[in-house]
């Protein structure tokens, strides 16, 4: 499973919903804007990586656990496929029980892992996206930033406003929490 994927995909959303925001109109020539990338952010952080490999951790011995449970349930099949026809009539009713069975347990626990895991994306991906907006807001502070965006939400918009690599540095400058 690619755990990198599903958090970039929560993190994709959250910048849809930014984009479908109304334009933004810029009447000050003295104002000061910068964009940043959410998805640069997720790909080029330390810290969404230390998030990454900690889910991936976390759900390590479940994932493996039900890989075997899947091997399992391969193996039975293959053996009730090459066996059918040597095997007595209750003896391929108890094989066929035990093999619908040994299915209905691996989608339980294939349910209750991703269900699992998707809570535990959920919650990291809030705790990330905090810490960045705290980040964010510091840097436009420091910097005298009116507005920041997402890239998402902008059409277009010059080089020189793209501060992402900034707000990585910085992200992954500041204290590990969690």
């Amino acid at each position: 499973m690619n755990y990198r994927t599903l958090f970039k995909s929560i993190v994709l959303s959250g910048a849809v919903i930014a984009a479908t925001l109304p334009s933004v109109a810029f009447a000050a020539d003295h104002s000061k804007y910068a964009v940043i990338d959410i998805r640069q952010i997720i790909e080029n952080s330390a810290k969404s990586k230390a998030i990454s490999e900690k889910l991936q951790s976390e759900f390590r011995t479940k994932e493996e656990s039900i890989l075997k449970l899947e091997s399992d349930l391969k193996d039975k099949q293959d053996n009730l496929q090459k066996n059918r026809d040597v095997m007595k009539a209750d003896e391929r009713e108890n094989s066929k029980k035990d093999l619908e069975n040994l299915k209905k347990e691996y989608q339980r626990q294939q349910f209750e892992f991703n269900d699992s895991l998707s809570v535990r994306q959920q919650e990291e991906m809030q705790n990330f996206m905090l810490v960045l907006k705290e980040v964010v807001d510091k840097y436009a502070q420091k910097n005298h930033y009116d507005l920041v965006l997402p890239s998402d939400a902008v059409l277009y918009f010059n080089a020189s406003f793209d501060k992402t690599m900034d707000i990585v540095k910085l992200l992954d400058s500041t204290k590990n929490e969690g």
